[in-house]
């Protein structure tokens, strides 16, 4: 009898920089990412399917905030943890972002329980 596998954890990434975009598909290997460039785009990439995470960029291109589109992402996902990424770091801080998020990903995927 073999063990039926369990698929990758989806993440939708709401990101405008294709730099951030290579960055997140080399540490976030191992996960099913879906890459959108503003809010606008995740919100019909969530009526088509609910990642088990977002990661949202804070400033978006077209003068988007992502913040702004908080209540309507949770609307649509409500038991989906998002998390606001920023690059408005002080230098020292720059090199830790990614460290974190790895850190926060992997914590949520050991310790999260998916709603049924």
């Amino acid at each position: 009898m073999s063990i039926p596998a369990v698929p990758a954890p989806t993440i939708l990434v709401v990101e405008d920089d294709p730099n951030q975009f290579r960055l997140y598909g080399k540490v976030l290997k191992g996960f099913r990412l879906t890459c959108v460039v503003n809010a606008t785009a995740a919100l019909k990439a969530l009526e088509e399917r609910l990642p088990d995470i977002i990661i949202l960029d804070h400033v978006l291109a077209g003068g988007e905030r992502g913040a702004d589109f908080l209540p309507k992402l949770k609307e649509l996902a409500a038991h989906v943890p998002i998390v606001i990424v920023s690059g408005t770091l002080d230098i020292r801080a720059s090199s830790k972002p990614c460290k974190v998020l790895t850190l926060l990903i992997t914590f949520w995927k050991n310790q999260c329980v998916r709603p049924s």
